[in-house]
Parts: structure tokens; C-alpha cells; sequence
């Protein structure tokens, strides 16, 4: 068998050895094991480097993760194949592999030709020396970090021997765990690296992470900053040194600084948002203005005496890769922060010898850290062995902003693969309009700078977005945002939406999760949408989502997001062996969790992901028995007044059918068609024509419903069952939100892409059905 793989070069640029990490998964049965996979271009063998992340019960591969390299040419769609024959063929290696060497102190040297990477169990972080052959390019505390909080500077320190990751001859990752350490000793932020060094490159990346787990409210941030001072020739270093700030891509404009009297500095601040400030109750908090990177930085001195230029920041067709480059006769030495721009305030300040980079600028308004709040950069540090060419550079760091997509280009082999469960497969052909409907929700609700307001780009704020209602409130990608991004990607394989995911996965699963708390249950939850990151509500069960994090991690290999998975699966079995479940106002609570549990035993197959399953299931049976059905009532006057609502039943539903399809229990699939049936027969929540209401309290029964819950249970119970009316009432629900959200008409405003997460499975299920036609707007 074999699939094919694309990787697209988006920016018109050569690319030589480009590394490229995937996740793929395969059908159950398919692939004995990842050891058996082999990789072709035009027919030629290329090095690959494997490790499977997941197994299927009958232990064939489920997710294997793919290391390769590719030199690319200017906007290829560079193809390659990838196999499982039976053959004892050695996959070949790499011109130039890269290798871990321990010394007895335990430090690890990373190396790859000519260059050594040194993470030491002790000293500065994140690396403490580098070398290019024999020369010394970084040494002892020539690469620093440090943080000022409350009026205190901390260093950022290595805390105990670094730890290993992944490691083959085409890629290698190595973790340090550190703190934060002030000048008398005292402990601050946790922080964490994770350095990426590939085969044959002169370059890292280097995920730095703080985390605040300082046993106080909140502290205030007031810097954060990383500077490297290579050793360079003092003498020619001045003519080599420059600032990449900007490139224009639409009209191939590059940003080029030299320095002004041995300096020269680029910032981007901050502006407030169109939207009026958030008021809390709580007098110990200050309002909160929502705020955004100007659409302009700074670029310090400006040309012809001026005191700063001003240019344009990050848009549709300006790209911000924000490098310090320095040099001498032999050597390029860079420093770059990806998305600068998108994450203000932020500054890098350049002379000839050293790069200062502000990841939370000092000139900037304090920020509020709430404890266990955590924030990652990637930051990629270049030491080439030879003087640096301004034109190279800038492609070089612009290639960084802007990367080739790498997709499966084997239609449906994503869906049809079974790691996702079932997915609207990519029919463009058979399915023109659903297909536009589709995209039309994406163009929608990107991260476009210019047509999105609500957009969030700051330190804290980047990969979510903020909606004026409730009086004001950060979304914390509620619905999983990121999973339903996901799901479209991997139906019809458009890279570019990868661009989306990344920085709203990031943001969730630093942001938006629980790192440390009094409470030792919360650790792993993620936080409740409101205003000011980390304050306000704490997590609520009918609010956290595991999927995004958990796939983010299986098609990119970056670990953090496996970490905050499963963690969140241990917060939810606590929080419900503590029966924070057990809520009757408020069914959603014992959805989602036993929604995450089936989820995290699918892939897992930990048998404790079940009891907390039946432990779920208990509740239920106990609150039907009591109650006759499961109640709400949050929209009731007081009194014993019972009601049931589409969206806290719909989503029990969808858990239910979920564990259903993981365990195939029959005690699942009763509790699921028992559930269906009260709400034909006895609540009165699906009406006599066929349609559900919002909920069947006289105070919301005519407000709007939200049926998209619905769609996919009650055609999978008609698959199941054979009874036709739960698969005619999910059709007719999902075909009149789609006539009341006018999503042919090109006018819908509220189809933001985590309704992908219901949407995709339902129309799977309404064309297993036989139901499912393609909307014809001007008739056959």
C-alpha cells in the first residue's frame, strides 16, 4: 500500500533541506508496524526517521509520526510517496545526521556537521554554549533570558540534567525544566525549552515557556526578555549587522535596517480594541480594556534624523519576521521570534554584537499574570558559517513566518483512516455547494488583521477572540475551535487553514488551561470564556473541550499538547470522582466529560477512561430513575418546574453515542434512544412538526434553538435502530438551520468554524442515510 504526500512552498523561495514533521494515521490492520514505512520522490528512496504515537487494539500502527527533509523550489507542490512494502531495504540516511552526545556532567550536546548545540544540566537557559567546528560562537552566558515581575529580576536557569525527546538522524528534541531564579535565590516562574535541531541545518527552534505557578493571585509581568551576544569579530561586526523587519509580499518590498550610530531597534505596541473596557465586581481587579498590536511598529532612530518610521505591521500581504542579524567575514549569527507582531508589545533592539529581544517589552503597561497562566515562544536562533548576505537572510527569516503546508494529498485518506471518527468525506464533485458552504465559513472567521476586529493579537491574547457580549469576554475558543479548524483540514487537505490552528491550539492549551491552583483538581482544566485570562470563573465542566489539544499533538508531534490532553483527561476522572458531574440544572456537565473519557479511551485504551465512563453513566441512571428525565433548570421561575433543552440534551446525546461508538455498549446506545424518546414523548422538546426548541420552559421556548447538537445522534440512531424518525427530525433540523443561516446567500454572520466539529459528522451521517442531496440554489 501507499499514499501519497504534498508539501507546499507558499512564498516563491528556494528551500534547501527543508525539515518537515507530520502525524499521519492509518486504517486499523493496515501498518504492522511504523519500521515498515518508506519514503520516494520521483521515484528515488529519501531518509525518514518514524515513531509511532498510537496503536490500534490489534497493536497495528494508528498514528505514526514522520520525520523527512525536502529541498524545494520556488511555489512547488513538491510530491512524495510513502509506502509500506515488504522489503528488507534500509531506508538511507542522511547526508549530514544529527546526533546527541552526553558528556559526564550531563550535558547533551547537540550535532550535526559542523555544529554542536550545548543544554547543560545547570546554567542559562535556554542554551549555554554553541559552537561552529572549533570556534566558540556562543559562549557561557552569551544566550540569557530574564524576567522582571513586580519589580524584581529573575534569570531564567536550567534546573537538573536535560531530557532527551525524540531522537533519529533527522531529528532531534531535547527538554530542559528550569525556574526562574532571583538575585537572592528566590524562586519566580517555572519555564520550560524544547529545542528542535534537525539534519544538515545551521538553525534551532527553541519552544520557551513560562509558566506561573508563584503561589499568589496574580504578579505583574513588566519584562521579558532573551539576549544573545555572539563572539564576533569586533572589527567587521558593525558592516555585517541588520534588522529584517518587514517584507511586503504583494509587491516583493523587503524591510532591510542597518544601524544608526551602532544601534537600531524595531517595536510594536499596543492600541485599544473597538470595544468598550470590561468591568469586574471585584474591586481587587481593574477593569480591562481590550487591547491589539498597533497596525503599525517602530522602527528606532528612523532614517534622515527622524526620531522613529513607521510602517505597516502584519496583514494579508506583509509579513513581520522581526530578525536580528549579526555577522563578521565568517559567520551569521540571527535571531528571530516567530509572530512578533501578532503577540505585542514587543521590541528587538540590535547592535553590532549583541540582539536584545523584549518578549514582553519594558515600556509597556504591566501585565497582569494570573497563577497558573502559561505563555510559549518560538523563538529560531541561525549560526551559519559564512558573512551575511542581506538578501539570503531575509528569505531565510521570512521562510520562518510563512511555511510549506504539508498535507496527505491522497483524497480522504485522512477520513477514511478512522482516527477521527466519522467526517463528511471531500466530495467536490458529487458536492459543489456544500463544499462552498464549507469554505465560506473559513473565510469568515480567520485570522484576517483587517476584516476581523475581534481578533486577538498580544502577549496573552493571540489564537483567541473577543465578543462584546455578557459585557465583554475573551471566547477561550469555546467549542473547541481549533478541532473543528482541524477537521476541515484533513477532509480536503488546504494546508493554509494549519496557519489557524496553530496559534489557537497554542493559546488553549497555554492560556486557556489550569497549570497550577490551590485546588489540585483544576490543574488540567480548561478555563471558563470571560475576560482576563486566569481570573473570574473557574473551570466548568460544560466548558472544556479535550480533541483539539489531543490532535494537535498527533499531527504535529509537539508534545506540550499530548501533556495538556492528558492532563485534562486526569482533571475531568477527579472532578467527576469528586461528582462535580452530578449537576441537574445543567446536563452539559456530565456531557462533556463522559464526551472526552470515550475520546481519551480510543486512543488510549486505558481501562480507568472507562470506569469514569460508568461512573457518568451511574448518575445518569440514578437522575432518570428520581426524575424521569434529565432536568434544567436555569431558565425556571423558582419551584420543581422540569426542563429539557436542545443544547444540554443534544450534547449528552452525542457523548453518549460517542462511547457507543468507542465501546460498542449496549448501556450507552439504551441511556442515548431512552434520552431521544422522552423528547419526542414526554417533554415536548422536539414539536409535533418535527423541529426542537430552544428548551421547554415558557421563558425560552421561542427563543432560538441550538440544534447542531442534534444532527448527528439522531441520524446514527436511525442507522442503529432502524426507526425512521430520529434520522428525519437530525435531517430536518440540520436542512433548516442551514435555510435560516441563508448559507447559500453568501450572508451568514454566525457560522464560526467549531460548528465544523457537529457539522462534518452529521453530513457523514446523512449520506450513510441516503438523505443528503447538494443544494441547487437556481434548481436542477
Amino acid at each position: 500500500m501507499k499514499l501519497e504526500l504534498s508539501i507546499v512552498e507558499p512564498l516563491g523561495v528556494e528551500r534547501r533541506r527543508w525539515p518537515v514533521t507530520m502525524g499521519v494515521p492509518f486504517p486499523q490492520g493496515a501498518l504492522a508496524t511504523d519500521q515498515d514505512l518508506r519514503l520516494q520522490h520521483e521515484g528515488e528512496a529519501q531518509p525518514l526517521q518514524t515513531r509511532t504515537m498510537l496503536s490500534w487494539p490489534d497493536g497495528s500502527v494508528r498514528w505514526a509520526l514522520l520525520d523527512l527533509q525536502a529541498d524545494l523550489g520556488p511555489a512547488e507542490d513538491h510530491r512524495l510517496t510513502l509506502s509500506w512494502p515488504s522489503t528488507d531495504e534500509v531506508r538511507p540516511a542522511p547526508p549530514t545526521p544529527v546526533g546527541i552526545r552526553e558528556t559526564a556532567d550531563g550535558t547533551l550536546f547537540i550535532e550535526t556537521g559542523e555544529h554542536q548545540w550545548a543544554i547543560a544540566p545547570s546554567g542559562t537557559m535556554p542554551l549555554a554554549r554553541a559552537y561552529l567546528g572549533e570556534r566558540e560562537i556562543v559562549a557561557t552566558d552569551g544566550l540569557q533570558s530574564s524576567v522582571r515581575v513586580d519589580g524584581e529580576t529573575f534569570e531564567l536557569r536550567v534546573g537538573g540534567r536535560p531530557v532527551v525527546e525524540e531522537e533519529g538522524p533527522l531529528r532531534v528534541v531535547v527538554r530542559a525544566d528550569g525556574i526562574a531564579l532571583g538575585a537572592d535565590g528566590s524562586p519566580g516562574f517555572d519555564v520550560t525549552v524544547r529545542i528542535y535541531a534537525h539534519a544538515g541545518c545551521s538553525w534551532l527552534r527553541i519552544f520557551l515557556t513560562l509558566t506561573n505557578r508563584i503561589r499568589q493571585k496574580l504578579v505583574h509581568l513588566e519584562e521579558f526578555k532573551v539576549s544573545l551576544a555572539p563572539a564576533l569579530d569586533a572589527g567587521t561586526a558593525f558592516e555585517h549587522a541588520f534588522l529584517v523587519s518587514n517584507v511586503d509580499v504583494g509587491n516583493h518590498v523587503p524591510h532591510v535596517h542597518d544601524l544608526v550610530d551602532d544601534y537600531r531597534s524595531l517595536r510594536v505596541g499596543l492600541v485599544d480594541m473597538g470595544f468598550p473596557p470590561w468591568e469586574d465586581e471585584d474591586e481587587e481587579e481593574t477593569s480591562e480594556q481590550p487591547r491589539r498590536a498597533d497596525p503599525q511598529y517602530e522602527i528606532l532612530p528612523g532614517a534622515a534624523g527622524a526620531q522613529s518610521d513607521r510602517l505597516p505591521g502584519a496583514n494579508w500581504c506583509n509579513l513581520m519576521p522581526a530578525a536580528a542579524v549579526m555577522g563578521d567575514q565568517q559567520t551569521t549569527v540571527s535571531l528571530q521570534c516567530r509572530r512578533f507582531w501578532h503577540q505585542a508589545p514587543k521590541e528587538m533592539a540590535l547592535t553590532p554584537q549583541r540582539a536584545e529581544l523584549s518578549l514582553y517589552a519594558g515600556w509597556a503597561e504591566p501585565l497582569e499574570f494570573h497563577r497558573g497562566v502559561a505563555k510559549t515562544h518560538e523563538l529560531i536562533i541561525d549560526m551559519a558559517g559564512k558573512k551575511p548576505g542581506r538578501q539570503a537572510q531575509t528569505a531565510f527569516c521570512l521562510g520562518f513566518e510563512k511555511q510549506p503546508s504539508c498535507q496527505v494529498a491522497t483524497r480522504n485518506w485522512m477520513v477514511d483512516s478512522g482516527a477521527f471518527g466519522p467526517v463528511f468525506s471531500y466530495q467536490p464533485e458529487k458536492y459543489r455547494w456544500w463544499e462552498y458552504i464549507l469554505r465560506h465559513a473559513l473565510q469568515k472567521h480567520t485570522f484576517n488583521v483587517e476584516t476581523d476586529p475581534s481578533l486577538g493579537f498580544h502577549f496573552l491574547n493571540y489564537g483567541d477572540f473577543w465578543t462584546p457580549g455578557r459585557g465583554g469576554q475573551w471566547k477561550n475558543n469555546e467549542m473547541d475551535k481549533g478541532f473543528g479548524l482541524i477537521l476541515q483540514m484533513i477532509r480536503t487537505g488546504e494546508g493554509p487553514v494549519w496557519e489557524h490552528v496553530e496559534p489557537i491550539i497554542h493559546h488553549q492549551i497555554d492560556v486557556d488551561t489550569v497549570h497550577d491552583d490551590e485546588d489540585e483538581q483544576a490543574i488540567g482544566a480548561q478555563r471558563y470564556h470571560f475576560a482576563k485570562h486566569g481570573v473570574t470563573h473557574g473551570p466548568a465542566l460544560c466548558h472544556e473541550w479535550i480533541d483539539g489539544p489531543l490532535f494537535f499533538g498527533l499531527l504535529s508531534g509537539y508534545r506540550r499538547a499530548e501533556e495538556v490532553a492528558l492532563a485534562r483527561a486526569r482533571h475531568f476522572q477527579q472532578a467527576v470522582e469528586r461528582g462535580d458531574h452530578r449537576v441537574k440544572t445543567l446536563t452539559r456537565v456530565a456531557g462533556y466529560p463522559l464526551m472526552a473519557m470515550s475520546r481519551m479511551y480510543e486512543n488510549y485504551r486505558d481501562e480507568s477512561y472507562l470506569t469514569t465512563c460508568e461512573r457518568i453513566m451511574d448518575w445518569l441512571d440514578e437522575w432518570s430513575a428520581e426524575d424521569g428525565h434529565y432536568t434544567y433548570n436555569a431558565y425556571t421561575p423558582p419551584g420543581k418546574t422540569q426542563v429539557a433543552t436542545s443544547l444540554s440534551d443534544g450534547i449528552l446525546m452525542c457523548a453518549l453515542m460517542r462511547h457507543h461508538l468507542v465501546t460498542d455498549s449496549p448501556r450507552s446506545l439504551t441511556l442515548l434512544k431512552e434520552l431521544a424518546d422522552r423528547d419526542f414523548d414526554v417533554t415536548g422538546l422536539i414539536r409535533p412538526e418535527g423541529f426542537t426548541t430552544k428548551g421547554t420552559s415558557p421563558f425560552r421556548n421561542y427563543y432560538e434553538p441550538e440544534p447542531d447538537f442534534w444532527f448527528e445522534p439522531m441520524m446514527f440512531l436511525t442507522l442503529r435502530t432502524g426507526e425512521p424518525r430520529y434520522g428525519d427530525v437530525g435531517f430536518a433540523e440540520l436542512q433548516r438551520m442551514f435555510a435560516q443561516r441563508r448559507m447559500l446567500s453568501g450572508e451568514a454572520q454566525d457560522l464560526p468554524p467549531h460548528f465544523y466539529r457537529y457539522w462534518l459528522p452529521s453530513l457523514a451521517r446523512a449520506e450513510e442515510l441516503g438523505v443528503l442531496r447538494d443544494p441547487q440554489p437556481l434548481g436542477p
